[in-house]
């Protein structure tokens, strides 16, 4: 049994799994434009979502998220600030959402960024900052289950979903005297953000309304409260190591990172999974850019460095932030449980290398692998399942079903994007063959 036990967790310390389940109830409550959110997680815990106008350019976006015990059935999305004994584990005091760098102004726009004045010596956007907004909110929408959310009405549901569309303005076209905000449209922004259980999943779109260089893109970024260790499997921590000993590191080094791990002091941890696709396969980044970086006291992932963008051209990404306490968090390995669209999805880490062949689980099902990894082998028969490391890894498996296909993990997927998969898991470009494919998360058939 013992043996067993450790031949499970070497196995599941190599993948994120995604198994069908139901969604824990949610209920959600609307006023003007602040949206709260309760979702019960059957597990005696209550996992609680702010969204409104925050940062500094009021942008719409999670505010807050936080957790607390409770012993009802029912949800209460009414009295997230009024409860002491609410834990926040994610306070929006500075980017969650990243802001934009633009080549030849020495700072950021959106996100918690106000325009800054010229420095001195005439070096646009060294100067003092100035209350001059850099980004608005053009409109946004709240659907529970598909439909829109009313006012001032708590309303039961399996799903929440908050679209948002921003304009980033141009910071070296300088305001006029007592302006507001800039006035100078660069960025059509159109953020998607899906809610169930402990979980946000969330797409950016940008649509580039004239030519220029991105400086610096920081996508999907870290506020989490308490940070005292991290972990990045396929990056230098692979093991708890303490926050403030995290330093930035670069593609070049760790090009296979797509999560990152937080842990609180309370034992609470955040999960940032960036998928692999357009902006998170990296390829805004040149060798020697920064893949993470390390802020005071947060972490991003980094998705473009130095990068020329035309006029109507536009780029995505896709994430998902987990807040959980671990279900294992040994010297071994760390799992954290989320939920995509109605599937429990686990990140799991393991510390170490190894090889292991054991029975197939009776849960084990078909996947594709839309990150592999260099340092790991997954091989399964009907009878076993056979995984190698090389050194200390990780890479992301998505579960779909063989009879109906693949399962719906990928909502809020860009109409652009381009991922084909053969069933065996492995990338290509286009099917040369005819057979059955996977195509941006559908299984079809091609006939050649």
């Amino acid at each position: 049994m013992k043996r067993m036990l450790i031949s499970f967790l070497l196995l599941v310390g190599v993948v994120w799994h995604l198994v069908a389940s139901t969604p824990p109830i949610m209920s959600a409550y609307l006023k003007n434009s602040r949206l709260q959110v309760a979702c019960n997680t059957g597990e005696g815990i209550e996992m609680c979502f702010c969204f409104q106008p925050c940062m500094q350019n009021k942008l719409m976006t999670f505010s807050h998220v936080g957790v607390r015990a409770v012993d009802r059935a029912t949800c209460d999305p009414l009295s997230l600030f009024r409860d002491s004994n609410m834990e926040w584990l994610n306070i929006s005091t500075s980017d969650n959402i990243g802001p934009v760098g633009v080549k030849g102004y020495s700072n950021f726009v959106g996100g918690n960024h106000l325009w800054h004045r010229p420095s001195a010596s005439g070096v646009p956007g060294k100067g003092e900052a100035t209350e001059v907004f850099t980004a608005q909110c053009d409109s946004f929408r709240i659907l529970a289950d598909g439909m829109p959310l009313a006012q001032t009405t708590a309303t039961d549901c399996r799903r929440v979903t908050v679209e948002v569309w921003n304009t980033l303005f141009d910071p070296l076209v300088e305001p006029a005297e007592g302006a507001a905000m800039l006035s100078s449209p660069l960025i059509r922004e159109h953020a998607t953000y899906a809610l169930e259980d402990n979980t946000i999943t969330v797409t950016i779109e940008h649509h580039y309304l004239r030519s220029f260089v991105v400086s610096r893109y920081y996508g999907m970024q870290s506020m989490f409260v308490g940070e005292s260790s991290i972990l990045t499997p396929n990056g230098p921590y692979r093991r708890w190591t303490s926050q403030g000993s995290i330093k930035s590191f670069k593609k070049e080094d760790h090009r296979w990172l797509n999560h990152f791990v937080e842990r609180s002091s309370s034992g609470w941890c955040q999960t940032a999974w960036l998928r692999q696709d357009d902006l998170g396969s990296h390829e805004c980044l040149h060798e020697d850019s920064p893949i993470f970086a390390r802020g005071s006291n947060k972490c991003y992932h980094v998705l473009m460095d130095n990068w020329p963008v035309e006029a109507g051209e536009s780029h995505y990404w896709r994430g998902v932030y987990v807040w959980s306490r671990p279900l294992i968090d040994d010297d071994f390995v760390t799992v954290n449980k989320g939920s995509v669209n109605g599937y429990t999805l686990l990140a799991i880490d393991t510390k170490q290398a190894g090889s292991v062949t054991i029975d197939r689980p009776e849960w084990w099902a078909a996947f594709y692998t839309p990150a592999q990894s260099p340092d790991i082998e997954v091989t399964a028969t009907d009878a076993t399942v056979t995984i190698t490391a090389a050194k200390a890894s990780g890479m992301v498996m998505l579960e779909y079903d063989e009879n109906s296909g693949v399962t719906d993990v990928n909502a809020n997927v860009p109409l652009h994007g381009d991922e084909w998969y053969t069933l065996q898991g492995q990338r290509i470009d286009r099917p040369t063959q005819a057979g059955i494919y996977v195509h941006n998360g559908t299984k079809v058939l091609v006939a050649h």
